[in-house]
């Protein structure tokens, strides 16, 4: 098994909010722009980052909003969009591939004794 495919196996196995936290890192090394939030308390969100209730309206109209989803992001044009599942909001493709050339940055998530058993 490589040690991408590793990756992959203890990804899956990660609870939602762990896999949340390593997009976010991923995002915040400036690869990702698309940060994604748990939805738990969306009157909070929507103070939290819009200036006014005309600008939160515009996002979830022009997005995909369910106000029952549990994780929110903005897509490429500012609009809202809500998953039930946060891998839905992921591009695990480069998520994959950036955790893989750069695993250092990112072992701290992982079993590091399985990805190194499993690499040898």
């Amino acid at each position: 098994m490589t040690r991408r495919e590793a990756i992959e196996k203890q990804f899956y196995n990660f609870s939602d909010r762990k896999k949340v936290c390593l997009w976010n890192h991923y995002c915040l090394n400036g690869t990702a722009n698309s940060f994604i939030y748990s939805f738990d308390d969306p009157e909070t969100f929507i103070k939290q980052h819009f200036k006014n209730p005309y600008e939160a309206f515009c996002a979830g109209l022009f997005g995909k909003v369910s106000f029952n989803a549990d994780w929110i992001a903005f897509n490429g044009y500012k609009n809202l969009v809500t998953e039930y599942n946060p891998e839905f909001l992921m591009c695990l493709d480069d998520l994959f591939t950036a955790i893989d050339e750069n695993f250092d940055e990112y072992a701290e998530y992982f079993n590091l004794d399985e990805i190194e058993s499993e690499d040898e």
